[in-house]
């Protein structure tokens, strides 16, 4: 697609040449034709044919300048917990039978980063997003997110986050929107429709809706997610922690959570043999995460 400067440029060289060209016609009909009536009618002939070039040109440019004002932008979501891939949410939850929910377990798991991707060519002028989760709820207050729908069983189940009239996302360009945790979203034991991420984009001459379904699993299913994580990126860059495992001072290879039965989740950045050989990893249960800020997934 040519530039803006090479479109001014190539019009204002058209507009030029057809003037020359008119006065050059001027000129020869004027030489060339017989009597002085003949001659102003010739050169009336020529200048209603340059004037009427000319008007075809303005007219195609105010279309090209009204098409441009009214297109739309294309615009995606990009949310990615730190333990997950991105607008694929999973999450590790325990029961909490006498409240008939699943509460998700605290640790990084929980916290997100969120963009905007604009994949068109025209600016997304005062955008907006709008999270409603279904089937969860209990989204704590944080900056730059504002409630927008609650209930007295499930909190806060909906945020959303504006922009404002004076902000835009550029043609094929990416905005990074406030961090969002999760850190005290439950989901409802009883919900009988999928768990999901509704997420509405929004700006001027815009508007889509996505769904991004929401994986819950107990321990034994999150396990396996996460031996499925750890040898997609095996290959990964080093940890910049050194192994936490007390007389062990050497580079951490992997990150541990550690679920102790009393004192709750722990998490332990650890080289490749205490993880696999010290006896506290071995007498609790304990699983490898891949955060994806490690791994420059997010």
């Amino acid at each position: 697609m040519p530039t803006r400067k090479a479109v001014v440029l190539g019009i204002s060289t058209l507009v030029a040449a057809i003037m020359v060209a008119t006065a050059v016609g001027s000129y020869a009909v004027w030489v060339t034709s017989g009597d002085y009536a003949d001659r102003l009618v010739a050169v009336g002939d020529v200048m209603v044919a340059s004037t009427l070039l000319l008007t075809a040109i303005a007219v195609a440019v105010g279309v090209a300048a009204y098409q441009v004002t009214v297109e739309a932008p294309e615009l995606e979501p990009e949310i990615t917990f730190r333990c997950s891939e991105p607008n694929r949410p999973v999450f590790l939850v325990e029961p909490e039978p006498r409240r008939r929910r699943h509460r998700l377990v605290r640790f990084r798991q929980v916290e997100a980063s969120v963009r905007i991707h604009n994949r068109g060519s025209a600016s997304a002028r005062n955008p907006a997003m709008r999270i409603d989760l279904l089937g969860l709820g209990g989204v704590r207050p944080q900056l730059e997110w504002r409630p927008t729908d609650w209930s007295n069983h499930l909190g806060v189940h909906a945020v959303q986050w504006d922009g404002g009239a004076n902000l835009a996302i550029h043609g094929n360009g990416t905005r990074v929107l406030p961090d969002l945790s999760f850190e005290n979203v439950f989901a409802l034991s009883d919900h009988d429709a999928e768990f999901a991420l509704q997420v509405t984009l929004a700006a001027e001459g815009f508007r889509r809706v996505h769904t991004l379904a929401v994986d819950l699993r107990t321990r034994d299913a999150y396990s396996a997610y996460c031996r499925e994580r750890a040898a997609q990126y095996e290959d990964g860059p080093p940890l910049p922690d050194t192994c936490g495992v007390e007389e062990c001072d050497r580079q951490a290879a992997v990150r541990l959570l550690v679920l102790h039965p009393e004192h709750g989740p722990r998490e332990l950045a650890a080289c490749r043999d205490c993880a696999d050989g010290h006896e506290d990893f071995q007498r609790l249960p304990s699983l490898r995460i891949v955060d994806n800020r490690d791994r420059r997934i997010a």
